[in-house]
């Protein structure tokens, strides 16, 4: 029997001891064995995000650039290894899977473009005599920790469209993808080990649908 491909709980690989199987979709092959997380996996998962609030919040903007920029690096360098595991998983079309590599790099360009527009703004409020000297600031905060259930059409750009936001805007989070697609959410979770965001920020775990509920109802997860 294969070795269990481990999750992410917390920015760390584990590999528990119970496991399913992903079948390529072509050939009807088992193509890899996934590790489950189980609830209290999933429980560290949640403490973990709701503790790394405050990292998340400080993280500079430079330091989020940089690890949007090494996902979008790292997924330029292993773009046919992304395509070809989203051909087995999903059974799209190499053509198709393809195209899909190509628009997550473009999601992840998108997130580095919005870290220009986060700043906030200073406006004047002196539109009336008994407002001069009245000034006035809005910003935009993180919301908090995350939750985030993906499904399994687009196994990687679907992700990326929950984890490039939520990095960005300094918000930790806990990630379910499909148990059909889990291998292109897994292959991301290995470019993000290698990034510098704040322990604990996140985490990318298989969970069965019956263990998932805390990631829609669990009141740490904003």
């Amino acid at each position: 029997m294969s070795e269990l491909r481990p999750y992410y709980v917390a920015g760390r690989a584990e590999r528990g001891e119970d496991g399913f199987d992903v079948i390529d979709k072509h050939r009807g092959e088992v193509v890899a064995r996934v590790a489950w997380a189980g609830p209290e996996v999933l429980e560290r998962a949640i403490a973990a995000a709701h503790a790394a609030r405050a990292p998340m919040r400080r993280l500079p903007l430079w330091k989020r650039r940089s690890a949007l920029s090494k996902l979008l690096h790292g997924i330029a360098a292993r773009a046919e290894a992304f395509a070809e595991t989203i051909v087995a998983e999903s059974g799209k079309p190499i053509r198709f899977a393809r195209g899909e590599v190509a628009r997550a790099q473009d999601t992840l360009r998108a997130a580095i473009a919005e870290l220009e527009r986060l700043g906030g703004q200073w406006r004047s409020y002196e539109v009336a005599p008994y407002l001069e000297g009245y000034s006035g600031r809005w910003q935009r905060v993180p919301v908090g920790a995350c939750g985030f259930v993906t499904p399994f059409n687009f196994p990687l750009n679907l992700v990326l469209h929950k984890v490039a936001p939520a990095i960005a805007a300094g918000c930790p989070f806990v990630l379910k993808p499909a148990d059909k697609t889990p291998l292109s959410a897994l292959m991301l979770a290995e470019l993000l080990a290698e990034t510098d965001l704040p322990a604990g920020s996140w985490s990318i775990l298989p969970v069965r649908v019956e263990h998932a509920a805390p990631l829609v109802e669990d009141r740490r997860l904003a």
